[in-house]
């Protein structure tokens, strides 16, 4: 008899794919997932290879992480829930507000594990999509407030992953105040904030149906050890609580993060360095007359030339990209673009290289 027979299944699950984690990625020049690859500062380097017998047989305790996290984001303890992974954020945000049958308004694309989420919970989906302007990704302001009327929540990306774009200040007021209005969470996702500069963290006083997911794997480079975090009101921050695991967020993250923060002057240098070669990258390509959009994030989209696989060429050189080709609810704006984080300056030879082999540069590539 045939196990699942014994299962109670959600029809939900069968419209989804499994998420894999991807592989053989050690030892290559990883510019595929937008991790920081800046090494790790040495004190930090030091706490993961101590030999602590509390650190990893010990249960992880959290108060000094949530006052750390209070003073970084200037919101207090009772509205900040630590998550397993800014993933486990997302899992955890979704489920609490909405269920079967309940529309949410999602500017498209963001990232796709928000997809991923809803269609597990049955929840239907408008996708107002983003389009190009010129050098840029113009954020769909009309055809987002039109629905929203109908809707039972807002989902923004704030830099927006995958295009990198950050979303106007203007445009993030009037959508904030109008989900307020219309008292529906707006939940927006600053997994890269640290590298624009902007949030909206300071608005959660006035604004009770704002929910804020961040991560550590980005900026900070903790992506292995997987570390988020809700900023919330007090009353949506219980709520995540009861539905999260007394211990979801291991020890050697807590440390590790606190030693981030602690330290987080050299992790802002590294992210002005990584700036400088995003800019130097982003004018060697534009004086090759490839058409590159500049981004508020440490990754670019790179366009295909012609039909040669861009991804497959930079398997000859060991560096792994994104091919965005295909990515959920885009509408085809992402068709033939390759997705890659900046690389740190040592890697900068190599992808120069590179580049300029895929897009015909004679005389060889230089960043300078």
């Amino acid at each position: 008899m045939a196990a699942d027979r014994f299962l109670k299944r959600a029809l939900a699950v069968d419209r989804v794919h499994r998420w894999p984690a991807p592989t053989g990625r050690c030892k290559k020049i990883r510019l595929d997932l937008n991790e920081n690859g800046a090494p790790l500062d040495e004190q930090l380097g030091e706490l993961l290879g101590s030999s602590n017998n509390f650190l990893v047989g010990g249960y992880p305790e959290y108060d000094d992480l949530l006052d750390r996290l209070t003073e970084y984001t200037g919101r207090p303890q009772p509205e900040i829930t630590l998550t397993n992974g800014a993933d486990q954020a997302i899992d955890l945000v979704l489920r609490l507000l909405f269920g079967p049958g309940d529309t949410v308004v999602v500017p498209s694309p963001v990232f796709s594990y928000y997809y991923h989420v809803l269609d597990l919970a049955s929840v239907d989906t408008v996708t107002p999509l983003f389009r190009r302007d010129g050098q840029e990704f113009a954020f769909p302001l009309d055809e987002t407030l039109r629905p929203l009327a109908g809707a039972d929540g807002l989902v923004l990306c704030h830099p927006n992953n995958p295009l990198g774009a950050a979303v106007p200040a203007a445009t993030l007021t009037t959508l904030i105040e109008r989900t307020a209005e219309l008292r529906i969470p707006c939940i927006v996702d600053e997994a890269y904030f640290e590298y624009c500069g902007s949030t909206v963290a300071h608005l959660l006083s006035e604004h009770p149906q704002l929910i804020v997911i961040r991560s550590f794997s980005k900026f900070f480079g903790l992506a292995g050890l997987r570390l988020g975090y809700v900023l919330a009101a007090p009353s949506i921050s219980a709520d995540l609580l009861k539905m999260r695991g007394p211990w979801d967020v291991n020890h050697v993250a807590v440390q590790a993060a606190e030693v981030c923060l602690r330290r987080r002057d050299a992790f802002f240098e590294s992210a002005r360095r990584l700036g400088r070669n995003k800019a130097a990258l982003l004018e060697f390509l534009r004086r090759h007359a490839v058409d590159v959009a500049d981004t508020s994030t440490n990754f670019l989209l790179l366009p295909r030339r012609g039909d040669a696989d861009l991804r497959a060429h930079f398997d000859g050189f060991d560096i792994l990209a994104s091919d965005l080709t295909g990515y959920p609810h885009s509408g085809g704006l992402l068709d033939g673009m390759t997705r890659i984080a900046v690389a740190d300056t040592e890697d900068m030879p190599a992808l120069a290289s590179a580049l300029a082999g895929y897009y015909g540069i004679t005389g060889g590539g230089s960043f300078r």
